[in-house]
């Protein structure tokens, strides 16, 4: 290996302002600094860093490039699989949004219950990304319900929409 290339750190915050896999020691740090009872640690390999965050409750959900090329991931605090809560997350996307030929779909995946999750695409001509996001909440809604009819259990649901947050909280 030359001079040039090294092998990179991964370090795993399990317990921080932002929770997930970081290559870069100064966005670790970042994350962890000042917060009361972080948790982190450093691995060789992304998969023992992963691991790591499984054990401690939290999935690493998604991999993002930023513009400069650093590879990022993304993870959630997922509470206990024994809980009584349901967990999913929700995400909808579509392409060509908001012209006649555009294509949208959502998913709904439920970590602690992996049979529930559905994945689809919108049927119709109304197709967008907003639909899209709706129809995922949509979906983790109508489980809870047939799973649980006396809604005696809370529902937990991750997303990166905005629009979804706003509108449960309103």
């Amino acid at each position: 290996m030359s001079s040039d290339e090294y092998e990179p750190w991964y370090y795993a915050v399990a317990n921080g302002h932002s929770l997930g896999v970081f290559t870069d020691w100064n966005d670790a740090m970042d994350s962890t600094y000042g917060y009361a009872f972080s948790k982190w640690q450093k691995f060789s390999t992304f998969g023992e860093a992963e691991e790591f965050l499984h054990a401690n409750g939290v999935i690493v959900a998604r991999l993002g490039q930023r513009h400069n090329g650093e590879v990022t991931w993304t993870a959630y605090d997922v509470t206990d699989p024994n809980a009584k809560a349901f967990v999913a997350f929700c995400d909808g996307s579509a392409l060509r949004n908001g012209s006649v030929d555009c294509t949208a779909a959502y998913a709904a995946p439920f970590p602690h219950n992996q049979e529930w999750n559905e994945v689809k695409v919108l049927q119709g001509t109304y197709a967008t990304s907003n639909r899209a996001e709706y129809h995922a909440v949509l979906a983790v809604m109508q489980r809870a319900a047939t799973v649980d009819p006396g809604k005696s259990r809370p529902v937990i649901i991750f997303t990166d929409s905005e629009l979804l947050v706003n509108t449960m909280e309103n």
